[in-house]
């Protein structure tokens, strides 16, 4: 009765998982990360697996199974009966997912069938040297296209001729889920990104794309994001898996070697025609939208999606004062509405 809300909007019910980052250590904790939906089942990802929740009954949810996988953030992507989750940094020590050991140093991504909602089981782990922070994925005939995107060059590097490409960090795992074999699942290829302007390489920390008519990819990366033609355009060759790159977006103070911070998230208007960029000063625990902050820093960002010239750009209008208070406007999405206006909604 205290929580405020607006009409049209109200709680339901609610499947309570409790955890804190307070005291706890990493390979304890199991604190909420992402979330998907597919039909009536919630995923929600936490650092120690992932929670399957029926959701048919919106007052009462209830949870199915928490599969355990004991390592990292684990960012999740859900399409039919496969779930793949992020494994983002080498742990010192063996881990555990799902009773099979993860070694000392792994990183990559883990797929799961989840057919049998109350007994997921683990597939198919994909290492990855630069390991993998957040997932986007797409059908692509008989098979589910995923890109991993590592958002950090820090540890990269095994051996070989793939040092110095790992070093940098600065590309795109382009990784195939066989829908009728998800055990094969492999790294198909590795995506060069274009940029940066300055020397900041940590790869994509997020990617949005968009299929249909549209068909294009963009990856949120360091100073300068990335955009790409991934299907049947006027741009020759694209595809899911070998995307085809078009241009790159850059904002003065956004990125660049001296600012606090880097290209965050990127997403697509409804029907394509608009990107819009957000990014994280002060890597989302600094408070940023201050009234003494510059107007970069608590903006969201509007561009041409087949040309990246510059639309807009949106400023918080009323400062966030306080040193306590963590700030920056990075997550969001652009809800459709039937007269077609564009409504951004954002953290």
């Amino acid at each position: 009765a205290t929580n405020p809300n607006t009409p049209n909007m109200h709680a339901k019910g609610h499947s309570p998982h409790p955890a804190t980052f307070l005291g706890e250590p990493d390979g304890v904790r199991h604190v909420n990360s992402d979330i998907a939906f597919w039909g009536k089942l919630a995923f929600h990802g936490n650092y120690d697996g992932f929670r399957i929740v029926d959701i048919a009954d919106p007052g009462n949810p209830t949870e199915i199974a928490h599969q355990r996988c004991n390592g990292d953030q684990g960012d999740i992507v859900v399409w039919e009966n496969i779930l793949v989750r992020a494994w983002n940094s080498k742990k010192a020590v063996p881990r555990d997912c799902d009773g099979q050991t993860v070694p000392a140093g792994w990183e990559g991504v883990h797929v799961f069938d989840v057919s049998n909602p109350s007994n997921p089981s683990l597939v198919a782990s994909v290492e990855l040297p630069c390991g993998s922070h957040t997932l986007t994925a797409a059908p692509d005939n008989g098979r589910l296209i995923v890109y991993s995107n590592n958002s950090s060059s820090t540890g990269c590097g095994t051996s070989g001729n793939l040092a110095q490409e790992n070093a940098l960090g600065d590309f795109i795992d382009v990784i195939e889920v066989p829908f009728g074999q998800p055990q094969n699942a492999n790294l198909l290829r590795r995506e060069p990104l274009a940029g940066p302007i300055t020397n900041v390489r940590t790869g994509c920390h997020d990617m949005g794309v968009i299929l249909g008519s549209v068909n294009l990819a963009a990856c949120a990366s360091a100073d300068a994001t990335n955009v790409f033609d991934i299907g049947a355009n006027s741009h020759p060759g694209g595809s899911l898996a070998d995307p085809v790159f078009l241009y790159t977006v850059s904002e003065p103070g956004v990125g660049q070697a001296g600012t606090n911070g880097r290209w965050h998230s990127a997403t697509f208007s409804w029907d394509g025609k608009v990107l819009i960029l957000g990014w994280e000063p002060g890597g989302g625990s600094e408070p940023e939208c201050q009234t003494t902050d510059p107007d970069v820093d608590k903006s969201l960002f509007f561009y041409d999606a087949h040309t990246g010239a510059k639309l807009g750009q949106w400023v918080l209008p009323r400062g966030q004062d306080g040193l306590a208070e963590n700030c920056t406007v990075h997550n969001y999405n652009i809800v459709p509405l039937r007269n077609g206006r564009y409504i951004a909604v954002g953290g």
